[in-house]
């Protein structure tokens, strides 16, 4: 495989992470009738950004993983089969597990398997679109790498040229002298 860009994602997951862990449970009704002014909701904004960070981080080592041992341009279908298996099997069983236990934690009196199925596909859809920045700006660092590479071939490839011309230039002391024929 050819040399990484590596990439410092640590803005992207420091936002990134409360982000969606706050934003998810409330726009899918994961609080329930739970408000800000009871203990178990503040549980609850910890447990979520917990398993956005789980859900993201999980990912993220799966997908870096995978970038060692496979590359677009090698083989893209087993590329995308890895990054769809790897987000299902990095997303849901963790979402799954992490949710039925927040539902037993604060007291809910059953699983809303509906509100899990929902937070489980958003999770899901999340993941591939990080996925998908991830492979982009991965992308377009090695993109900038191969045109330094380039770059620097072509200078190497000009300075050699270059040197050749003036090594054909440069007058030996034979050439120099002045023959006079006898008159």
């Amino acid at each position: 495989m050819p040399d990484r860009a590596p990439i410092d994602d640590r803005l992207l997951r420091g936002l990134g992470i409360p982000a969606f862990g706050l934003a998810i449970p409330h726009l899918t009704g994961l609080f329930g009738e739970r408000s800000p002014r009871e203990p178990i909701y503040w549980a609850g904004v910890l447990w979520f950004v917990l398993l956005a960070a789980l859900i993201w981080q999980t990912n993220r080592w799966l997908l870096f993983k995978q970038r060692e041992h496979v590359d677009w341009f090698g083989d893209p279908l087993q590329k995308i089969l890895l990054l769809l298996v790897g987000v299902v099997f990095g997303t849901v069983p963790v979402t799954v597990a992490m949710l039925a236990a927040w539902y037993h934690f604060a007291g809910f009196a059953a699983i809303d398997w509906r509100v899990i199925k929902l937070v489980t596909l958003t999770n899901t859809i999340c993941v591939v679109f990080v996925t998908h920045v991830y492979e982009t700006v991965f992308l377009v660092n090695e993109r900038t790498l191969d045109l330094v590479r380039v770059e620097r071939a072509e200078r190497a490839r000009a300075e050699a040229e270059l040197e050749a011309l003036r090594a054909q230039s440069i007058p030996t002391s034979c050439s120099t002298r002045s023959t006079r024929w006898p008159i």
